[in-house]
């Protein structure tokens, strides 16, 4: 379709849409296109059966799980969530401590992420934007520690990690984390990095030339355009967190996160949290907040990068 102006009498714009013959062209099917979209719509189908297939089974009672594994529930349990949500509890590994209940975990669980997905985006945006913006040399160093860490293999790190935290009073705490997350390695530096090299340098030139600063450049000029990005980096690192049991297993003994009372509920053999409904609903339960942010945020994680522009 193609726009075109006109302009009459009264001085406004008005667009009119003229038909191109031959502009609409037929889509042609290879067959690699069709192969990658079965394989792709199989993998989406398998992860929507999972899905449905665990919240199904989080509705029976133990004896017809096992009898009946993939049909419907002849009785829709819904009081297996708040069995799960009122009874099951953890106890931190640290020793003396009371137990967590689920409530607990959730708060844990949601403090720990947020923190965390927070620290880890916004480092590398800030560096990021140091090193492809201003020519020092460095910068170039930094670009270059970035690379060798991402392909270097790092192994038996952990002991030297723990020392360090324990010897800095971060080891056991919620907001030792938040800094310990909150670096610029990985790959979050190089989209970052890739992003303020694309963005023309024309923004910056005139808001300079109206006298702002640096900082204020960076605030007021150069952080809106990164906002999607940014808002999308802190989701994706917020579900890494949110599912990770082995950091607070390791990291914060005496905050266990929701992440890690499913993990103990796995091995649970007492108190009726064993049945795989149980489990299944505590599986449930934890992805509800996944669930949330998806619905909640997703037309601004698929928005424009870059809006706007100079005017002359």
């Amino acid at each position: 379709m193609e726009l075109l102006q006109h302009s009459y009498g009264s001085g406004k714009p008005v667009f009119e849409k003229k038909a191109r013959k031959g502009s609409l062209k037929s889509f042609h099917f290879s067959p690699f296109t069709i192969i990658v979209f079965s394989v792709l719509m199989i993998y989406v189908l398998s992860l929507f059966f999972m899905i449905g297939w665990g919240f199904l089974s989080s509705l029976k009672a133990s004896r017809e799980f096992r009898t009946n594994m993939f049909g419907l529930p002849q009785k829709w349990l819904f009081k297996n969530y708040v069995t799960v949500f009122n009874m099951f509890e953890v106890y931190p590994i640290t020793p003396g401590l009371p137990p967590v209940n689920m409530l607990q975990m959730f708060i844990y669980g949601f403090v720990y992420s947020i923190g965390c997905s927070i620290t880890s985006a916004f480092v590398p945006l800030w560096v990021s934007y140091l090193v492809a913006k201003f020519n020092f040399r460095f910068g170039k160093i930094i670009y270059t520690i970035v690379i060798v860490t991402m392909i270097m293999p790092i192994v038996g790190s952990l002991p030297s990690e723990l020392q360090f935290a324990r010897a800095f009073g971060l080891y056991d705490e919620l907001w030792g984390l938040w800094i310990m997350r909150g670096h610029f390695l990985g790959m979050n530096f190089l989209i970052y990095y890739a992003m303020w090299k694309a963005l023309p340098d024309g923004y910056s030139e005139a808001a300079k030339i109206d006298g702002a600063g640096n900082m204020t450049i960076f605030i007021r000029i150069m952080l809106p355009f990164a906002k999607n990005l940014f808002l999308t980096i802190v989701l994706m690192n917020f579900i890494g967190f949110w599912n990770d049991y082995q950091t607070p297993l390791i990291w914060m003994p005496s905050y266990p996160t929701i992440a890690y009372g499913v993990y103990v509920m796995r091995n649970a053999r007492e108190n009726g949290m064993s049945a795989e409904p149980m489990r299944m609903a505590a599986s449930m339960l934890a992805l509800i907040p996944i669930l949330v942010l998806f619905a909640a945020f997703q037309k601004k994680l698929l928005g424009n990068l870059t809006i706007g522009g100079l005017k002359g």
